[in-house]
């Protein structure tokens, strides 16, 4: 009975993400994919999509040089839709944005304080993110899931 306690804890989810991402700072934004555990917990299974940046650092050379960063231009828009991971408990997506086009070791120096990063804690389902300068600091507005505005329609005998 214990073993199948365990086994149900150590459970796997799939999650599913829409993600749109608008740059209203006046610089180039690197954009990367995380997944953020509990103290102490393993993320989840190793999926190339998701790696972090410090995922990508202890991996070998050719991982950093594939790493799978995107630029987003200043004023423009990113996204993906129908974005999947595999999740254990305690476990959530994050975007990350940086300040800049970086190489790996620059995103590397900048940590979860540093002015030039937000970290942005994605839900399933739709996420509309705005990044911003707010005094020196990237900032991001979110609106997670956020049911669209029926059209007004004519209703007869109104």
């Amino acid at each position: 009975m214990l073993a199948l306690f365990v086994l149900m804890g150590c459970a796997t989810r799939t999650e599913v993400y829409d993600v749109n991402i608008h740059n209203a700072t006046s610089q180039p934004l690197t954009i990367t994919l995380a997944k953020e555990a509990g103290a102490g917990r393993v993320p989840g299974p190793y999926e190339a999509t998701w790696a972090s940046p410090e995922d990508v650092a202890v991996g070998s050379s050719t991982d950093r040089e594939w790493w799978d960063k995107q630029v987003v231009p200043a004023g423009r828009d990113a996204w993906v839709h129908h974005l999947t991971g595999q999740f254990n408990p305690d476990t959530r997506g994050m975007l990350r944005c940086y300040w800049g086009n970086l190489k790996i070791e620059e995103v590397l120096s900048r940590g979860k304080n540093s002015p030039g990063r937000v970290d942005v804690p994605l839900t399933p389902g739709q996420n509309d993110i705005t990044v911003t300068d707010r005094e020196g600091h990237l900032s991001a507005e979110v609106e997670q899931n956020v049911p669209k505005p029926k059209e007004a329609g004519f209703v007869p005998g109104l």
